[in-house]
């Protein structure tokens, strides 16, 4: 993902030129009054972890952002999280979201001058979310599909810009991946083949190409 797409998000919306500051224009009375944008293409694959982050520039009359991943499919008039193959932390509550719009208690609220990051480790399918630099845990796991980097608006004023990676991250992504790749050497290593495993079948090729006499010495 380079930046927001522009190009099918709903009108409560005005994304800024830089296309990455989004603010929120409508008067959300209505449930359907919601404003959602995604970025122009969603999460690689073929990587260990994707990560962005989203600062709240100013958190409107309610608060009511949403910060997650939705698949292409989603409803841009729905907050992530409300619809299946969605997921997403919400400020005004702090609860998580996927396929519900009654969530469950994940985190703390979040506002004005805060940074949200999430995250989606590829191996694991699994989404986490962070909090000015720290790791509120695994929300979501199980994940499936690919995914965009989501944001839902929903109270006037509400303004938030987005970092996908051009700028230094609040969290320390550096530390998070060396712990991630430390871990995956850990797994790799506690399932390695048995030694007596590997003599079996060493001694199972030399018998059957008739290396019998090889296993006397």
């Amino acid at each position: 993902p380079r930046e927001l797409n522009t190009t099918d998000h709903p009108r409560f919306l005005a994304v800024s030129k830089d296309k990455l500051t989004v603010r929120y224009v409508g008067r959300g009375n209505h449930s359907q009054d919601v404003g959602a944008v995604r970025t122009d293409w969603p999460c690689p694959q073929r990587c260990l972890l994707y990560y962005f982050e989203v600062t709240v520039e100013d958190s409107g009359t309610r608060g009511s952002i949403a910060v997650g991943m939705a698949d292409a499919a989603f409803h841009l008039n729905r907050q992530p999280g409300w619809e299946a193959n969605s997921y997403a932390y919400h400020g005004y509550d702090g609860r998580r979201y996927n396929d519900s719009e009654r969530g469950e208690q994940y985190g703390p609220r979040f506002g004005a001058g805060d940074v949200i990051g999430c995250g989606l480790l590829t191996e694991r399918r699994e989404i986490f979310f962070t909090k000015n630099g720290e790791n509120l845990g695994v929300a979501f796991s199980g994940i499936s599909g690919r995914l965009h980097p989501t944001v839902g608006l929903h109270s006037p004023g509400e303004v938030v810009s987005i970092n996908l990676g051009a700028l230094p991250f609040a969290f320390d992504i550096e530390h998070f991946i060396r712990a991630q790749r430390d871990a995956q050497s850990e797994r790799m290593l506690a399932s390695s083949v048995p030694v007596d495993s590997i003599d079996s079948l060493v001694r199972g090729y030399l018998m059957h190409f008739g290396y019998e006499e090889t296993l006397a010495s």
